[in-house]
């Protein structure tokens, strides 16, 4: 331990997780581990390595059949991370002109990353839904707008290989919200060119090849099941995650935008007096809510000169799908029982949130770094002023509950 020191939350991991793995080195990686109870079926848990044909799509396990068990456990650790800051800048660059697109990339990735709710929820099931997912968007996006049918062939694969390492991850909650998110994502950037780009879609060839990566994908994960009906119908049957009866209660909007909160999260005193615990309190911080001035008036420009940005549109509907399940004081379980979503808890969602959020910013920043004229000064000093009373709001937020 370099800096810092060991926290208690995140209990699955430490109390669970990590004995499991140290209890698998030692037993040689079975896919039975018969030292926990009558036999339990290792090869269903997303961070613990077995000797099974799953591993294959686990490369974060890779280097327990390689390292010593420490170097491996690190090398697990921050292996999620690195995947996550790959995927969102191999993603955000997509979005970004030059120049610095590399520059602008890594540092969006970065906000991604380490954001709070990231942080907090450090594990497999986290990092990974959004990793996975976001490669999924950039395979599809590759493999639609490649000419070669060879490179097609290798984002087919990387497609496919996304598709099965997500499911396997297991917690429906963050795939289901991840995924959803990277659809408004995927078409986002599928329309940066306008909605004619979508005729590349169905192409023959393009959908040829996206059909049989997504039914290789398919019969991977139902030969998984077939071979593991039991522990997922026992574990679907639970309350957590099978049965679960979501609240229609909506989330409070100041719970959302508890900004400064996120920041004494560190203080085990004031966690353990005021909150449930961090993983619980966590959130993203939603930069784009900084740019409403800016994104109005991008939108009002584009309606006068009778333009649209599909991009940006398409992302702010997607963020308008998630507000109305967070906030909205009407029931929408049966909305979003349509996309299996009904079952997932509100603060769960916050992961959809803080995808689509990243991104709105990436589209925002390309707006401004390829305007022919610069942005009016009324429009920049507006947006100041909005964002300086946000905080205020915020920091109010903080103040009332806490001081």
């Amino acid at each position: 331990l370099l800096f810092s020191e060991p926290r208690q939350i995140r209990s699955d991991e430490w109390a669970t997780g990590t004995p499991m793995i140290v209890s698998q080195e030692k037993l040689g990686f079975p896919q039975i581990n018969n030292s926990i109870g009558k036999g339990q079926d290792m090869s269903v848990l997303i961070d613990v390595p077995t000797k099974s044909w799953e591993t294959i799509f686990k490369p974060q396990n890779f280097m327990f059949f390689i390292l010593p068990l420490e170097m491996a456990f690190s090398f697990r650790w921050w292996f999620m991370l690195a995947l996550l800051l790959l995927s969102g800048y191999l993603v955000l660059r997509l979005f970004l002109p030059p120049p610095y697109k590399n520059l602008k990339a890594s540092l969006l990735s970065v906000v991604l990353g380490l954001s709070p709710f990231v942080m907090w929820w450090y594990a497999g099931g986290t990092l990974l839904a959004i990793s996975y997912s976001l490669l999924i968007v950039f395979a599809s996006y590759q493999l639609i707008n490649k000419v070669k049918t060879s490179t097609k062939l290798i984002f087919a694969f990387i497609l496919f290989y996304s598709l099965v390492a997500l499911a396997l991850t297991f917690y429906t909650p963050f795939i289901l919200a991840s995924l959803f998110a990277s659809v408004f994502v995927f078409l986002s950037l599928q329309s940066k060119g306008g909605l004619s780009e979508f005729k590349k879609i169905i192409s023959i060839k393009n959908i040829f090849i996206l059909a049989v990566s997504i039914i290789l994908a398919l019969a991977v994960l139902v030969l998984f099941y077939l071979q593991h009906k039991e522990v997922i119908s026992l574990v679907m049957g639970t309350v957590y995650p099978g049965k679960r009866i979501v609240s229609e209660v909506p989330i409070k909007i100041s719970d959302s935008l508890n900004l400064f909160q996120q920041f004494f999260l560190q203080l085990g005193g004031f966690t353990k007096n005021n909150l449930v615990n961090q993983s619980e309190s966590s959130n993203f911080i939603y930069y784009s809510l900084y740019f409403s001035i800016i994104i109005i008036y991008f939108l009002f420009k584009d309606f006068k000169n009778k333009k649209t940005d599909w991009s940006l549109v398409i992302l702010l509907l997607g963020a308008a799908v998630m507000l109305v399940r967070l906030f909205a004081p009407i029931p929408t379980n049966w909305l979003f029982k349509l996309i299996m979503m009904d079952s997932i808890p509100k603060t769960r969602l916050f992961i959809y949130m803080g995808i689509i959020n990243v991104f709105i910013i990436a589209v925002v920043a390309s707006r401004i770094g390829t305007e022919k004229e610069k942005l009016p000064k009324w429009v920049v000093a507006s947006n100041m002023s909005l964002a300086f009373i946000i905080l205020i709001y915020q920091f109010r937020i903080f103040t009332s509950r806490y001081a």
